[in-house]
């Protein structure tokens, strides 16, 4: 197991004990991430095929729900080692 998917199997089990309400989808094939839909809102966690990067896309039905899901996922991102905040692919200040 690559470390990307190594890391991506360690963030879907938290994501999947945080949100016990969501349907969980994942895709076996490709072993690349994790998509949680909720009544309000969806996610997706995935890392990139072609790069030593992770692809993070969130959408919600209200603005307080989005702004409840940047700030989640920004705490969530940042619990992990794994993610290189030192290096200029990531773009933290759209989980600001």
């Amino acid at each position: 197991m690559t470390k990307k998917a190594a890391l991506i199997e360690k963030m879907s089990q938290v994501l999947i004990k945080d949100f016990p309400q969501a349907e969980v989808i994942s895709d076996e094939r490709a072993g690349d991430g994790v998509r949680l839909n909720l009544p309000d809102s969806m996610f997706v966690v995935r890392y990139s095929q072609n790069g030593p990067y992770l692809t993070i896309k969130f959408e919600a039905q209200t603005r307080e729900r989005y702004d409840e899901l940047k700030k989640y996922l920004s705490t969530f991102l940042h619990n992990y080692p794994e993610v290189d905040w030192e290096n200029n692919i990531v773009n933290e200040k759209s989980l600001e």
